[in-house]
């Protein structure tokens, strides 16, 4: 019995550690494209740091930190100016890691300024940003700059031999990744526009939200929404299995591969998704053959890779002990972001270890489409001035006068209007708030003020019927008065 065990802990050893490959090469060009994708969500942040972070936002300090005082975020930086000087170290921070300079270091910086800006404002907060919090907390834990770095050129100047690879952190991170996809798998089969094929119909019925608008049409064809509706159940349950199946490989792998570029460009053209393309994108390195990864990263990088390899286990016990830890800490992730189907047959996490983990990559269950909605909407700000007269704030108003940044412009905004719309009046009633401090503090050239402002929800009921033509429900979301010093009271 004991032989048997061990040779099967062996077995279980040899394709955890050989399947798929990994090399340091592949590590070195995840980092960098990586890297190039975090430098573009950090970019997209900065359009509107001001409007959905800081105290002259729809975020003031007072109103979301009674909510969750505890949150480890830039809360008490509400000047526009203290969140700029943090977006700034971030921005550094994020291409110092691009490029392969102090990686470590700059994973860190990184992972504590992103982490901290997107815990001020979590109505904002995509699925993206966990994915990101997620990869750069294992990248403190990885050698990322062992290879097409600064580091490794440096190093190699130097005359110091590379850095042993550790296996560990590197095969977590490879499977928070493949969790994701199965777990909004698991997630789908919850709804029946997933079952019956019918879920892209609906996704692409969404022009207002989520659709992009000249794709709307493919709605209305069986043969594409079908297909396509059973394709992503398909992709999204077989990934993992593809990836790590320890035989047919590297076929297995490289089909993976190929069916998730095809699944995230398509979503990213036929969608308003915000990151999660491009970040999700990035990370594909981490799977590459050796060879290949070896082969490409010379042609663009240069020979600045270096030469040791992967080793699985260090006999210190200071390196078992960290081991162990990080092993805990990926399995209270996967554990904390359970899909809901599985919370009948498995244990629901205790709460101070779901507080724990949230704080520390802000994951949840990935409910991407889930439940898949049937209404499309808009969100519509009505201003009334003193004199009885009004204007439609987002079409005439803060929009067109470029203090306000359309939601077709920028997700993030995108997903606080839809938050206004539908969950809540809370969250509607702070947007009208900053509405009324924004026209009466910042738009010059107006002698009229805003007295009131409105929000009105317009809501149409997405149906198969293709040729149904729904009217749109109206309904008042929140309805704020603006008083004489600019400021809202509910």
């Amino acid at each position: 019995m004991g032989a048997h065990w061990q040779r099967s802990v062996r077995r279980v050893h040899e394709v955890w550690s050989r399947t798929p490959p990994l090399s340091i090469e592949a590590i070195g060009i995840a980092r960098a494209s990586f890297g190039v994708a975090f430098v573009i969500v950090m970019a997209r942040l900065f359009p509107v740091l001001r409007d959905l972070y800081s105290d002259d936002g729809v975020a003031p300090s007072p109103i979301f930190s009674a909510s969750d005082p505890w949150r480890w975020t830039a809360m008490f930086m509400g000047a526009p100016g203290c969140l700029y000087v943090v977006w700034s170290i971030g921005l550094v921070a994020a291409a110092s890691l691009c490029v392969g300079w102090y990686s470590r270091a700059s994973a860190l910086v990184s992972f504590l300024a992103f982490s901290a800006i997107g815990e001020r404002n979590l109505i904002v907060f995509e699925g993206a940003d966990a994915i990101v919090r997620t990869v750069l907390f294992w990248s403190i834990l990885m050698p990322t700059g062992a290879a097409y770095s600064i580091d490794a050129t440096l190093r190699r100047r130097a005359g110091l031999a590379p850095p042993t690879f550790r296996l560990l952190p590197a095969r977590l991170l490879q499977l928070a990744l493949a969790w994701i996809y199965f777990a909004s798998f698991v997630e789908k089969l919850s709804d029946s526009a997933w079952r019956n094929g019918t879920a892209l119909h609906y996704a692409l019925s969404l022009p207002h939200s989520e659709t992009r608008a000249m794709f709307v049409g493919l709605a209305n064809h069986p043969f594409v929404y079908v297909p396509g509706t059973y394709a992503t159940l398909a992709f999204e349950a077989l990934f993992g299995v593809l990836v790590w199946l320890p035989f047919a490989q590297p076929y297995a792998r490289r089909a993976a591969l190929i069916s998730g570029i095809l699944f995230h460009l398509g979503i990213a053209t036929l969608m308003r998704v915000g990151n999660f393309s491009i970040v999700m994108l990035s990370l594909y390195p981490l799977w590459l053959d050796p060879a290949w990864a070896r082969s490409v990263g010379e042609r663009i990088f240069g020979d600045a890779a270096a030469t040791r390899q992967p080793q699985g286990y260090e006999p210190k016990t200071w390196r078992k002990v960290v081991s162990l830890v990080a092993i805990a800490l990926a399995l209270a992730g996967l554990w904390t972001t359970m899909p809901a189907a599985l919370e009948r047959v498995l244990p629901v996490a205790p709460r101070p270890l779901a507080l724990f983990t949230s704080t520390l990559w802000r994951q949840g269950q990935w409910r991407m489409f889930v439940p898949m909605t049937r209404y499309d909407g808009w969100l519509e700000a009505r201003g009334q001035f003193g004199d009885g007269a009004s204007v439609d704030v987002f079409r005439e108003g803060l929009r067109g006068g470029s203090i306000l940044p359309s939601p077709t412009e920028n997700d993030r905004f995108r997903l606080y209007e839809r938050t206004a719309a539908y969950d809540g009046e809370f969250v509607g009633s702070s947007l009208a708030a900053f509405i009324c401090r924004r026209w009466n503090k910042d738009t010059l050239g107006r002698e009229s003020r805003l007295e009131r402002v409105d929000l009105f929800r317009y809501s149409i009921k997405v149906s198969l019927d293709a040729k149904q033509d729904a009217e749109a429900l109206v309904t008042r979301v929140a309805s704020v008065r603006c008083d004489s010093s600019s400021k809202a009271r509910h």
